[in-house]
């Protein structure tokens, strides 16, 4: 058009498909399958012993082991923690085209204030738990977000390693500018696919011992995400928290919660009163007025 080969925009039909995010991606339960997965993450870090390419292959399963537990207590989109690189085609000054890459995304270890904070259980006996609060400075919305999280111990754990790997390998040490899931031999993310197909292992391998969702979907990276909004839902925190937290829209947090209510108050809808008389009522009839003088003396 701006060349003058052609003088109109060709329409074409839309299609628009809208799938339940909840269903897509569903919640892992805490008390069930989320202990297989967590579990599984621990023991396939341990098995890194004696692979081809030892260390990397340890380091990158430390990776992905601190990355869902994270990510499960934390509600984070994927990418926001792990970053992408984005490749660009964009005009040379000196004419022709370049590519040029950029990262989008990603945690930086400037991004991370760890703290121990006083916590109190059921019964009123306080201890000592490390929270975390993570700023996360490029959402899909566009705009940042603080988070408090309950993560300080796995990013602590996680430092602490990535020391120690860096010192034994002979690597730079590590900055605050530096990010926090970023493969260390080559200071840039890892491919989401490698992370995704990493995932994608783990339900195969536990295939007979993970439980069907109601939605009959498999998890995802976002269940994760979804866990951690079902889990705060279902601990009676506000919504509107939850999506400030989360950088959620109100209309799927509020499929996320009317599921939940609805099982919150499972007892309510089901309670019968069996054997009770039904009440009389005491409601006048003013077609028959004349019998109530008395109220009017």
């Amino acid at each position: 058009i701006p060349k003058g080969y052609a003088i109109s925009m060709p329409s074409f039909e839309s299609l628009s498909v809208h799938k339940d995010q909840v269903d897509a991606n569903p919640p892992i339960p805490l008390e069930t399958d989320w202990k297989a997965i967590y579990r599984y993450f621990d023991n396939w870090v341990d098995e890194a012993e004696g692979l081809k390419n030892e260390e990397r292959t340890k380091y990158y399963r430390q990776m992905m082991r601190h990355f869902v537990l994270i990510s499960y207590n934390s509600g984070t989109r994927p990418a926001e923690l792990l970053g992408r690189l984005d490749k660009r085609r964009v005009p040379h000054p000196e004419g022709g085209w370049t590519i040029q890459e950029t990262i989008i995304g990603g945690l930086r270890w400037a991004d991370v204030e760890v703290e121990p904070k006083t916590h109190h259980t059921s019964t009123g006996k306080s201890f000592e738990f490390l929270e975390a609060m993570l700023y996360i400075r490029e959402s899909k919305t566009g705009v940042p977000r603080e988070m408090p999280t309950n993560t300080g111990k796995y990013f602590l754990r996680w430092r602490q390693f990535c020391d120690q790997f860096r010192k034994e390998n002979g690597l730079p040490k590590l900055y605050p500018k530096d990010y926090v899931f970023f493969n260390p031999f080559t200071g840039r993310p890892y491919p989401y696919s490698q992370v995704s197909s990493s995932w994608d292992q783990m339900r195969v391998n536990l295939s007979l011992i993970l439980n069907p969702s109601k939605s009959g979907n498999l998890y995802t990276l976002y269940s994760l995400r979804s866990s951690y909004i079902t889990n705060q839902i279902n601990e009676g925190k506000d919504v509107y928290l939850i999506k400030k937290l989360t950088g959620h829209s109100l209309e799927v947090l509020n499929k996320h919660y009317d599921r939940s209510e609805v099982r919150r108050r499972r007892d309510e809808a089901t309670s019968r009163t069996y054997g009770a008389s039904k009440s009389k009522s005491n409601k006048i009839d003013l077609n028959k007025a004349d019998k109530y003088k008395k109220h009017t003396a």
